[in-house]
């Protein structure tokens, strides 16, 4: 029933002349620098090039999307957020929160709130780019997503092969939930 269904949808969009998305890249081999780099030039091909003001006095935030290969299989690190934090308790989530003062950007927050959410140190995540426009969230904050991926401790930018060779994998035991922000079980 679900093939004839999806054939009958296929048949459809083609009396519609509309054209069934393909993807750009693998969903199910792991990452490469290939399809980083494919993934990369689409974000940027279809990225807005308008700038958005930063506003003086608005709450800002960061995100990170945060792919990684896990076992050789492809993936989007996500979060579960925990159960006493004041909003979002029980939501997933990117990793990423409240620009802080201190803060030299918006890059800076989204590295050191992964850091401090997850334990992965700046130096295992290649940002990839900053897409937007930053969108406002329920609670008023200005988010600023980036698109990164996320290489095991020890091994950043030390792939030496060939461009379609699968980048490494991280063992989620790897990672260091901060227990206050991440729920663990």
């Amino acid at each position: 029933m679900l093939s004839r269904t999806l054939m009958t949808a296929a048949a459809h969009a083609s009396t519609l002349h509309i054209q069934l998305s393909t993807s750009i890249i693998s969903l199910t081999s792991p990452f490469t620098r290939s399809s980083l780099r494919t993934f990369q030039n689409a974000i940027i091909a279809h990225a807005t090039t308008s700038k958005t003001p930063v506003t003086s006095g608005e709450v800002n935030a960061a995100v990170l999307v945060p792919l990684c290969n896990v076992d050789g299989v492809p993936g989007v690190l996500l979060e579960l957020r925990g159960g006493k934090l004041r909003s979002h308790t029980g939501e997933v989530s990117f990793p990423g929160g409240r620009v802080d003062p201190a803060d030299a950007s918006f890059l800076a927050a989204v590295l050191r709130e992964t850091q401090e959410e997850v334990g992965l140190d700046h130096r295992q995540i290649d940002i990839l780019v900053q897409f937007g426009p930053p969108e406002r969230s329920l609670m008023g904050l200005r988010v600023w997503p980036y698109v990164g991926f996320v290489y095991p401790r020890g091994s950043h930018h030390t792939d030496t092969g060939s461009l379609d060779d699968p980048l490494p994998s991280i063992s989620l035991s790897s990672l260091t939930i901060s227990q206050a922000e991440v729920a663990t079980g």
